[in-house]
């Protein structure tokens, strides 16, 4: 029960965090001259994505070590 609940606890805040992050983009218009300047330019679907990803990266890194933890 304990890891069902760490996990749908971690993908709710990974969920929330990138919903947050892409309603930020939204707000921000583009224009043409951070385009020109930053051709290189990530979207903010991408970064709310990546976002995400590491959020769940870090709470998988975090339950490893916990768990190796106990076996010494």
């Amino acid at each position: 029960m304990r890891s069902t609940l760490y996990w749908l606890t971690s993908s709710a805040i990974a969920a929330l965090s990138m919903h947050a992050m892409a309603g930020v983009g939204d707000q921000d218009p583009m224009v043409l001259g951070q385009i020109m300047a930053d051709p290189s330019g990530v979207s903010e679907v991408s970064r709310s994505v990546l976002l995400g990803i590491g959020i769940m990266a870090v709470a998988y890194t975090y339950r490893q070590a916990w768990q190796n933890r106990g076996v010494r």
